[in-house]
């Protein structure tokens, strides 16, 4: 895949651009939307500009993150616009820079209107698509709080280690939240900082408060749920993922719209990190994947509950498979469908054989 986009002369001539193709569309979206705007930069504050949810003129959600640079004494160092698309369960981003404030916001409105006018070519790609398309979730928009602004940003483009988040900058965006009771992104921030920390109960606990400020928000949902799952509280997430269907359908965001899979647990196999997702929406419901569990960053090792009308006409409508790349094969199949702990625990035992080198 990739995208048609038209750029002028003038401001290809003026702005450093960066477009990329095909990627799959991250779980933690706001970490990546972060790590995209600061990406090749000396360490620096990022001062959000503009941030705003639009669609494009063929009907794709496209976020448009307008970003400041600078030290920590103000100086600005560069401006930077970034486009981000959601193409079902992937994503492509378009990235303007320019230290020169005057030619950047003199080429910001064409860029902008090419940014609504870029469609996706998919022809260059069917085969990677067809691969990608079951082994990838799509999830919620990005979100890219206010709250940034007061904390310097990790400038690495490799995943963020739970270290890098200091407990300092915890605290900072406690503080924003405690000092202004509206503020939903900066619990948001917290939770997240603290569950990538390995501190579940405490990213919990942030999400919690969040979710009482915005009881509708189906992205804090779906990171309690996580929360709660990686805290061994299962019949408590299963209670709370039903809440998030029902956010889910009641959703008047486009982004949301567009989810057909969420990300309800991630823990470590071997060394791997795996994302374990519900299905909300199947493509097909003639047969489709009820759960999965992926390998991310690693290996294309991916076990899955699956359901068919095949497999319901005969009394089994629960199938159990791995594959790892082109490599598939089924392993099992129930009558009934295992609760949540049991999935998992079969689920670590085949990504760990799968893992083992042959």
């Amino acid at each position: 895949m990739r995208l048609d986009l038209a750029i002028s002369d003038a401001v290809a001539a003026e702005l450093a651009l960066r477009v990329t193709g095909l990627e799959l569309l991250p779980d933690d979206q706001k970490q990546w939307v972060q790590r995209t705007l600061v990406a090749d930069a000396p360490p620096a504050r990022m001062v959000v500009i503009t941030d705003e949810t639009i669609t494009t003129h063929a009907g794709w959600p496209l976020r448009v993150v307008e970003v400041r640079l600078e030290t920590g004494d103000g100086h600005a160092l560069e401006w930077r616009l970034g486009g981000f698309y959601a193409f079902f369960e992937h994503a492509a981003v378009v990235l303007a820079r320019s230290a020169d404030e005057v030619r950047f916001r003199a080429r910001v409105p064409a860029l902008r209107a090419a940014l609504r006018d870029a469609t996706p070519i998919w022809t260059d790609e069917v085969v990677a698509l067809a691969e990608l398309w079951d082994v990838r979730p799509t999830h919620a928009p990005a979100r890219v709080s206010a709250s940034m602004a007061a904390v310097a940003p990790p400038a690495v483009e490799a995943p963020v280690a739970p270290a890098i988040v200091e407990a300092a900058t915890i605290a900072a965006w406690e503080a924003i939240a405690a000092a202004d009771p509206a503020d939903v992104d900066a619990l948001y921030d917290a939770g997240q900082a603290r569950y990538l920390r390995g501190e579940l109960a405490e990213a919990l606990d942030c999400w919690t408060r969040a979710r009482a400020r915005a009881p509708g928000d189906f992205g804090i949902a779906k990171k309690q749920v996580q929360a709660l799952h990686g805290l061994a509280r299962h019949a408590d997430a299963e209670a709370l993922m039903r809440e998030v269907r029902a956010l889910w359908r009641a959703s008047a965001d486009p982004a949301v719209q567009l989810v057909d899979e969420v990300v309800v647990d991630q823990f470590a196999v071997a060394g791997a990190s795996v994302h374990a997702s519900e299905t909300l929406r199947p493509r097909d419901p003639r047969a489709y994947a009820l759960q999965t569990f992926r390998v991310v960053g690693g290996p294309a090792i991916t076990v899955r509950v699956e359901t068919s009308d095949y497999a319901r006409e005969r009394g089994t409508p629960y199938v159990l498979s791995v594959a790892r790349g082109r490599d598939y094969r089924v392993v099992g199949t129930r009558a009934e469908l295992p609760a949540y702990p049991e999935l998992k625990a079969i689920a670590i035992q085949l990504i760990t054989a799968a893992l083992a080198p042959t």
